[in-house]
């Protein structure tokens, strides 16, 4: 809790640099090393995952297995720790269409049993263009690694799995909602772009910096259904033109 001014300091008597200042998670992370005496800067600690060449072998076979083609693979994040971390599954599937269509793209989906819901309503949308999509289910980390490792290019929501695009290599454009990328996105914006509506009022309310509720009424989920189609597609066709 380093952005609260005041409360106990649970864990340390270590007088922590910038306390009050909301900060990205990996900085407040390694602010347990400074305590240290230990320099680290946050653009030392980028995450990285390598796959052996074993794997990646494994990876590839599974989508020449399913005949996937040779456009622009595009892994859609569609997860998110509580639903108001969800973009709308219309969204999603109009965006799907359009780079399916205009960017000759395959669509790559890994999801688990949290899913289900949101994949019943997002499926049905797409199901003229179920050619071009490429879904596994109930996977472990690992696995869905190697999925995501046959992209270019990560599209969705703030979660566990764009962090682990990052760290496998691809190119993202994240969807922040209840909350601000500051804390959750420490990456660069040129390969790591981000839509978000600032200065929304609903997300500090509480009293907080961000907002927690997992399901919004009052506000009709403004912080998401702002984020339009038109504005995140123009980005993501600019990423899909180098994904080297």
């Amino acid at each position: 809790n380093h952005h609260e001014l005041n409360g106990r300091n649970w864990f340390s008597d270590f007088d922590v640099p910038g306390r009050g200042e909301v900060k990205s998670i990996i900085d407040r992370d390694l602010d347990a090393l400074r305590a240290f005496g230990i320099q680290a800067s946050v653009t030392d600690a980028m995450p990285e995952i390598i796959l052996s060449p074993a794997e990646k072998r494994e990876a590839a076979q599974s989508f020449s297995d399913a005949a996937v083609g040779t456009g622009p693979r595009i892994f859609l994040g569609i997860g998110g720790s509580r639903s108001t971390k969800r973009w709308p599954a219309t969204y999603f599937a109009e965006l799907a269409k359009k780079l399916i269509h205009e960017s000759n793209a395959h669509i790559v989906l890994a999801t688990i049993d949290i899913d289900r819901p949101f994949l019943n309503e997002l499926l049905p949308l797409l199901n003229a263009e179920k050619e071009n999509i490429f879904h596994v289910h109930g996977k472990t980390l690992r696995e869905t690694a190697k999925v995501i490792s046959q992209c270019q290019v990560y599209v969705g929501n703030d979660s566990g799995l764009k962090h682990l695009a990052v760290a496998l290599g691809l190119k993202t454009y994240t969807f922040f909602g209840p909350e601000a990328p500051l804390e959750w996105h420490p990456y660069a914006l040129d390969r790591h772009p981000y839509a978000f509506s600032e200065n929304l009022l609903c997300r500090t309310e509480s009293g907080k910096h961000w907002c927690s509720i997992s399901e919004c009424q009052a506000h009709l989920h403004k912080c998401m259904r702002d984020l339009s189609v038109e504005s995140a597609l123009p980005v993501i066709k600019r990423l899909l033109v180098d994904v080297s």
